[in-house]
């Protein structure tokens, strides 16, 4: 059997990948050697179309196979989801195979490299992306790494435990890194699905649920997130074929949910929206009789249209059928899921005002005396979400001020929060951090003393920092609230932070050169080859450098 799949994913890969390639680079070898070559590019293409879900054409433009390609084959960044996805391929006649150990290796250190910024390690087909690839970095929330090739065997061992020691490394804020084999199976899977898409049929259970006859048929209950991390693992993002849009990610609305999922599982039915289904067909099984307290529902043609996030949420958290959790399910049958009526359900059941803990910010008195105080001195302060500023006088927003008093904060976590997930400042506006940057003692003149002084600081970061040293970009752009934090400090040796207008430019100027030197010269010597946005998102780590920097 495995055989035969080897075999036709061979001639999968010739017939509908290899014409596209590029192959004017490939040296002049015999016929064996170049089409083993041309397959492996093939299959770099192949596993980004899978992973990626995108059409031939980007899947081929991502390959930068080549000399000096630091063993990384394909790349391709998803700016929706925001995830990175990097490739080596190889091709190998042997059907029970797997991938040589030098060539993971090999791919690993081509990560370190290019997630710090080593541009001249890698070649002109890398060099032409840096723009897009620098941008990724500075963006993304996922980077997935796969190693793809047409055999059944396991990688070894060994090896397998540098990769995950690599993932480890990488992810100790959290979960960024991932790795995904693509290999036979998958291969063989993939161009299945391509000659005909598959249906996805859903058992499913549903307690204390209600049924709606009329203008549609429907049926409304809880499921059980244990189902539902099922049906992900075993369809993935076919389940949001119908969907306005696929699986995110990693993202502060995602990973909010994860955590109430892991810590408040009990509850997650009173904190989750639910899900939104349309099926072709359903039909109730005769389990339980009249009895609604439990439904099993057999439902044909399925797309979740509304509920992605969620959906994607569970089957990346929950590994087992251990859960306590439920939430809201409502199915609806539509005929022709791609019919008129079926694009409507889709848009009104994604058409709503997203509340999230900005919005409870709004709730605590302090933030309306801090605005009071402001306005007498003609300072105008929002902290209400799409109240605009008004152009009359000068003003800040909330997001601003937090941000402000977090990286002139003492404490480093946070500092690494305002990078890592500003939201997690304010998530809970009953308890810390929160209640240590909004209180009764936090003085309105200071604040906007410091959104001023942040202002003028970042203007200087700007104009100084050296554009043409990878290591300095990176910590501008990743490590710039920690720098806030440490040019903060700086300046606060000899000046009044809460009466920025008498600093001078001279001094900001000063303490924004010895800061950007000294906290380049640590990261240098300590950690050369690290992806600097994690690095500056870990409390330990940015603790480490300070105390090195201010050290020296």
């Amino acid at each position: 059997m495995a055989e035969v799949q080897h075999s036709q994913i061979k001639s999968k890969l010739l017939e509908l990948i290899a014409p596209l390639v590029d192959k004017s680079d490939i040296p002049a070898k015999s016929g064996a050697d170049r089409e083993a070559h041309v397959l492996s590019r093939s299959m770099a293409a192949a596993a980004i179309k899978m992973l990626a879900e995108v059409d031939d054409a980007t899947a081929v433009n991502a390959i930068v196979d080549g000399g000096k390609d630091n063993g990384i084959d394909a790349i391709h960044y998803d700016a929706q989801s925001k995830t990175l996805f990097l490739v080596q391929s190889k091709w190998s006649n042997s059907h029970a195979g797997s991938i040589a150990s030098g060539e993971v290796l090999k791919f690993l250190q081509g990560v370190r490299d290019l997630v710090s910024l080593k541009k001249g390690r890698f070649n002109e087909k890398i060099q032409k992306r840096w723009n897009l690839i620098e941008d990724a970095l500075k963006r993304l929330t996922s980077v997935r790494l796969i190693l793809a090739y047409p055999g059944s065997g396991k990688i070894d061992s060994d090896i397998q435990d540098k990769i995950d020691d690599f993932i480890k490394s990488q992810n100790d804020t959290s979960e960024l890194f991932f790795f995904l084999p693509i290999t036979q199976r998958e291969l063989f899977q993939h161009f299945v699905h391509e000659a005909a898409p598959p249906q996805i049929n859903l058992t499913v259970r549903l307690t204390h649920y209600g049924l709606v006859e009329s203008p549609l048929r429907a049926v409304y209950g809880q499921v059980s997130a244990a189902d539902v991390a099922e049906w992900y693992r075993s369809h993935g993002n076919h389940l949001f074929a119908g969907n306005i849009r696929n699986f995110l990610g990693s993202s502060e609305v995602n990973t909010a949910i994860g955590d109430t999922l892991k810590a408040d599982a009990n509850y997650f039915w009173y904190y989750n929206n639910g899900i939104t289904i349309i099926a072709e067909d359903l039909k109730r099984q005769a389990v339980g009789g009249s009895d609604r307290s439990v439904g099993m529902f057999e439902c044909k043609n399925v797309t979740i249209v509304n509920g992605a996030q969620t959906v994607g949420t569970i089957g990346r958290t929950l590994s087992g059928d251990e859960s306590p959790a439920f939430l809201q399910a409502r199915i609806i049958v539509v005929d022709d899921p791609d019919s008129l009526l079926g694009k409507r359900i889709t848009r009104a059941s994604n058409t709503q005002n997203k509340i999230d803990a900005r919005n409870f910010v709004a709730l605590d008195s302090e933030q309306e005396r801090i605005r009071t105080e402001l306005l007498i001195d003609k300072v105008n302060y929002e902290y209400r979400e799409g109240e605009p500023l008004e152009s009359t006088v000068d003003g800040f927003e909330f997001i601003e001020a937090v941000t402000a008093l977090a990286c002139a904060s003492d404490e480093m976590s946070y500092v690494a929060l305002s990078k890592g997930y500003v939201g997690g400042l304010y998530a809970d506006i009953t308890t810390a951090p929160y209640k240590a940057l909004f209180n009764p003692t936090t003085s309105s003149k200071r604040m906007w003393s410091l959104v001023q002084l942040t202002r003028r600081i970042d203007k200087v970061v700007k104009t100084l920092s050296d554009q043409s040293s990878p290591t300095d970009r990176g910590i501008v752009v990743h490590g710039n609230r920690f720098v806030m934090h440490c040019i903060l400090r700086q300046i606060g040796k000899v000046n009044d932070l809460s009466k920025s207008d008498g600093i001078n430019d001279p001094a900001i100027e000063t303490a924004v050169k010895e800061v950007l030197s000294g906290v380049g010269k640590v990261i240098e010597s300590t950690y050369p080859d690290a992806y600097l946005a994690p690095l500056f998102k870990n409390v330990k780590k940015c603790t480490d450098i300070r105390s090195r920097y201010e050290g020296a």
